[in-house]
């Protein structure tokens, strides 16, 4: 049995809800507005029925390509080596260029060589990351990813990786410090009468969302087992790592993590001066951090608000940043916190152009993956293959809103911000 049919059913309704979207975006072309509401809804529903479509084609074709392997009579292999590959020894997982071999064999259908190389296949044109190279992207520079060495992180597991968590918490931002806790110091006199009071609680949702990247190779590049290895375990670690990062900081919407400078449990201190960074605001936003977060709360600053922190002075004029003497160089601290400056934040002058946060408070899910898929037959003609690579995070604070002090007046939070 063939799903050649079925496969094509599913082209025929995938053109069909092509041809649906392309029309909604024409019409609104042509009379020179924006889609509404109900067109951007129509469009969405399109794009998820799409992706539900391809990824039954994907199933299909790799019960396909499964059956049309086995069902070839067995002939005994013949491989030319792959230049730059070490003999075979040992186990599988003792060859270093496991993974650039096992994508080369996947290209060329050949799933013989993927078992061999005890590789998990997600479909019959990808790989599932090998574990000893998780642990190589995941080994981080604390100074090269700000997010992430800072979380709370909580793992895929085994079973279930992309499954909803609900992560239990104290409500305390509107409700209090104590989070709806109610004390009473009883009067040796007596008389002491208790109100009826419960802890608020509330629960955090969190769910790996899906992620990708892709990009073209050189046929030349695949073809070098040494080369290959190198390039995607640092094509991994690089591209994995900021794309998160960026989005842990300062993504919003749907089907992306929620970014640090958009959850409803920051704060906002006003700027002194449009457009600059003078020394009351770093000053003046510490005053509204958690205190507990003292010990791991950092400051992250705009590239191009650096050199308003590197020339900050006093009232007195006085240089603070750099104390006066540029041969020090730039000092890695600001208020005894550590800054880091990055392009990822807004630019100076805009919001959060200089944060200051406490990332323990940050919940990252991570799921299912990375994992690596090839095509050659995309730019077949002009020798390249393209790679893909897909993995599952999600990531959220686990403060919703600024908690209030015992004096009813002040608030603070793990978050706090540069207005605008």
């Amino acid at each position: 049995m063939s799903y050649t049919a079925e496969i094509q059913e599913l082209a025929e309704k995938s053109q069909r809800l092509i041809n649906e979207m392309d029309q909604a975006v024409k019409t609104a072309k042509t009379e020179g507005r924006d889609l509404s509401s109900e067109e951007q809804e129509k469009v969405a529903k399109i794009r998820k029925d799409l992706g539900t479509l391809r990824a039954q084609r994907e199933q299909f074709k790799a019960i396909d390509d499964e059956r049309a392997y086995w069902d070839a009579p067995a002939e005994p292999a013949v491989r030319t080596p792959i230049p730059g590959a070490p003999a075979k020894a040992g186990k599988p997982e003792d060859d270093p260029y496991r993974m650039a071999k096992g994508l080369r064999a996947l290209v060329t259908r050949d799933f013989e060589t993927v078992r061999a190389l005890n590789l998990s296949t997600g479909s019959a044109g990808a790989i599932l990351v090998p574990d000893e190279v998780k642990k190589e992207i995941r080994a981080i520079d604390h100074e090269e990813v700000i997010v992430r060495p800072r979380a709370n992180v909580i793992p895929a597991g085994s079973e279930s990786p992309d499954a909803k968590v609900t992560l239990p918490c104290l409500k305390q931002g509107s409700t209090g410090v104590d989070g709806g806790f109610t004390y009473y110091w009883k009067s040796k006199k007596g008389g002491t009468t208790m109100t009826e009071s419960e802890p608020v609680f509330d629960g955090l949702d969190i769910e790996p969302l899906e992620i990708y990247g892709y990009t073209l190779i050189d046929d030349s590049l695949l073809a070098n087992a040494a080369a290959l290895e190198a390039w995607l375990r640092n094509w991994m670690r690089k591209g994995v790592n900021n794309q998160e990062d960026y989005a842990f900081l300062v993504e919003t919407g749907d089907g992306v993590p929620e970014g640090i400078t958009q959850c409803p449990g920051k704060l906002s201190v006003a700027r002194n001066t449009t457009s600059q960074i003078k020394w009351e605001d770093p000053t003046n936003m510490e005053c509204k951090l958690i205190q507990s977060s003292r010990n791991n709360a950092v400051f992250i600053c705009s590239m191009s608000a650096k050199p308003y922190i590197v020339r900050l002075v006093d009232a007195g004029s006085n240089s603070i940043f750099i104390r006066g003497d540029v041969t020090r160089g730039i000092p890695d601290t600001l208020l005894g916190y550590p800054i880091f400056f990055t392009g990822k934040t807004p630019a100076l002058g805009s919001a959060s152009d200089l944060i200051l946060a406490d990332f323990s408070y940050y919940n990252i899910k991570d799921g299912s993956g990375p994992i690596i898929a090839l095509s050659s037959d995309v730019k077949f003609l002009e020798n390249q293959t393209a790679i893909k690579i897909v993995w599952h995070v999600d990531g959220r604070n686990g403060i919703r809103e600024p908690l209030t002090l015992e004096n009813a007046s002040d608030q603070v939070s793990n978050v706090v911000y540069l207005a605008a």
